[in-house]
C-alpha cells in the first residue's frame, strides 16, 4: 500500500510540475512582449520631453541665421539614439541555441553597439564643439546651463516648458 502511495504522490507531483512548466512559457513570451510594450511607451515619451527641451534650448538661445546651420548639425548628431531602433532578441531563433551560443551571440552583439554608440558620440562632440564655437559669449553660458544633466530627483523641477 505505501509504494502505490508512494507512485501515486510522485506521478501527481510530476503532473504538476509539467502542467505548471507548460503555463510558465506563455506567460514568459506575455511578460516579455509586456516589457516590450513598456520600454516602447516610455521611449515615445521621453523622445518627445526631449524634443519639447530642444526646443527650449533653440528659443532661449535666440539663433541667428548664420548659427542656424550649426544647430541643425548639432540636432543631428544629438538625435542619434532616437532614430536607432531599439533591440529586441528574437526569441525564436534564440530557442534554436543553446545557452553558451546566446551568450556568445549576445557579447558580439554588444561589441557591434558598443563600437557604434563610441563612434556616435565622438561625432556628437564634433558638432557640440562647432556649434558651441558658433554661439555668443552670452549665448554659451545659456547653453551650459540648458543642457546641464540633471538628476532624476529634480525632472519635475526642470521639464521645458
Amino acid at each position: 500500500m505505501k509504494s502505490r502511495s508512494k507512485i501515486f504522490t510522485l506521478v501527481t507531483v510530476f503532473g504538476l510540475l509539467t502542467m505548471l512548466n507548460a503555463q510558465a512559457h506563455p506567460m514568459q513570451e506575455e511578460s516579455v512582449q509586456c516589457e516590450q510594450h513598456g520600454w516602447e511607451n516610455h521611449h515615445r515619451k521621453m523622445t518627445q520631453w526631449h524634443e519639447k527641451h530642444l526646443a527650449h534650448i533653440k528659443s532661449v538661445l535666440n539663433l541667428n541665421a548664420e548659427q542656424q546651420v550649426a544647430w541643425e548639425e548639432y540636432v543631428q548628431a544629438i538625435q542619434w539614439h532616437a532614430q536607432e531602433k531599439q533591440h529586441h532578441h528574437d526569441l525564436d531563433a534564440m530557442k534554436a541555441l543553446t545557452a553558451p551560443e546566446r551568450v556568445e551571440k549576445w557579447v558580439a552583439q554588444s561589441e557591434e553597439r558598443i563600437a557604434k554608440h563610441r563612434e556616435q558620440l565622438h561625432q556628437l562632440a564634433a558638432a557640440t564643439k562647432n556649434f558651441y564655437a558658433q554661439l555668443s559669449p552670452a549665448q554659451q553660458k545659456l547653453f551650459d546651463v540648458e543642457t546641464m544633466p540633471r538628476s532624476h530627483e529634480n525632472d519635475h523641477h526642470n521639464k521645458p516648458e
